[in-house]
């Protein structure tokens, strides 16, 4: 199960995402917007993708994610239901890359604005807990695509 194995991240790494709680419950739909922003301001096609709301639905997804990040097998549900909406919009594998460049961005203003001084390894960190996210939201979507 998911419990077994959280992608690459140590002990260490799941105490760095957890410490990031506060952060993303005051400012997450901030980071968000900034990171659509950003999205859409390099990537034009992918406004077609999203609408304006999905900037809260991120920053909560990412919220619970982090909340949960120690019983990953908890939030499937979540994740089925992010996967549909994900194909329903037509992402694809190719568009994480472009919003995980676009996130950490704007996680690098954020924290930048809070002055923490272990902002590097916050983000290396998050990028770590992305990508295995990431990369379970794809293989779900996959079965959905075969399924069409």
């Amino acid at each position: 199960m998911l419990k077994e194995k959280v992608g690459d991240l140590s002990e260490k790494d799941i105490q760095i995402i957890k410490s990031t709680i506060p952060v993303l419950k005051e400012y997450g739909v901030q980071i968000t917007s900034r990171m659509y922003q950003l999205l859409f301001e390099r990537y034009p096609f992918t406004k077609q993708m999203f609408t304006k709301d999905v900037s809260k639905g991120l920053a909560s997804a990412l919220l619970i994610y982090a909340e949960n990040i120690e019983k990953l097998d908890s939030l499937m549900p979540i994740l089925q239901s992010i996967a549909r909406s994900h194909v329903n919009r037509g992402v694809r594998p190719e568009h994480y890359k472009l919003v995980w460049e676009c996130l950490k961005d704007s996680l690098d203003e954020y924290l930048d604005k809070l002055n923490l001084t272990n902002k590097r390894e916050i983000i290396e960190t998050w990028e770590k807990a992305y990508w295995f996210l990431a990369d379970m939201l794809i293989k779900i979507e996959c079965e959905l695509y075969k399924s069409e």
